[in-house]
């Protein structure tokens, strides 16, 4: 990033010199004006030929926050459950299980891609097993003790409506 910063300064400085030599050697009523308007120019050019490398250095740090590794992020909001929540309610749970699973890849420390896909095993498939592969998944991906006594919480509820299903 420096070196970049580098080229283009060494790119700019030709405009800057020769804005300031415009700007400071202005004499003159008409070439006043036009001098000090092409000196005006030179800056331009060279700010417009530095400022994006500055700006890249400046955004770095905050841009680093966004594009950390996948397992720090969160999603911005519910929407990225919709997918896999309405292939659930159109009775597609093998769909709405593969999108939970996309989204506990791309989100492995989220919570709500786990509790989906218990409850899809458990209460769709009635596949016990399975069930408790992606809690024990769950409880090693997630990191805060709030969001596994949440994982938790959903594993026992579709434990008990899965014998509920059963006992009909």
């Amino acid at each position: 990033m420096l070196i970049k910063i580098g080229t283009r300064l060494l790119l700019a400085s030709p405009f800057f010199i020769l804005g300031w030599h415009l700007t400071a050697t202005a004499r003159g009523q008409l070439f006043l004006s036009l001098q000090i308007l092409l000196g005006m120019i030179c800056f331009v050019a060279a700010a417009v030929i530095v400022g994006p490398a500055i700006a890249g250095l400046i955004a770095l740090p905050s841009a680093r926050v966004y594009e950390s590794s996948g397992a720090s992020r969160r999603p911005a909001s519910r929407a990225v459950y919709g997918v896999a929540e309405i292939r659930r309610n159109q009775g597609r749970p093998d769909e709405a299980m593969a999108e939970y699973e996309k989204i506990s890849e791309r989100f492995p420390r989220e919570v709500e891609p786990y509790a989906g896909m218990i409850e899809i095993t458990a209460l769709d498939f009635g596949d016990r097993d399975r069930a408790l592969s992606v809690f024990r998944k769950g409880l090693a991906a997630l990191q805060k003790e709030e969001d596994r006594e949440r994982l938790r919480a959903v594993y026992r509820e579709s434990l008990d409506g899965m014998k509920k299903r059963e006992k009909r």
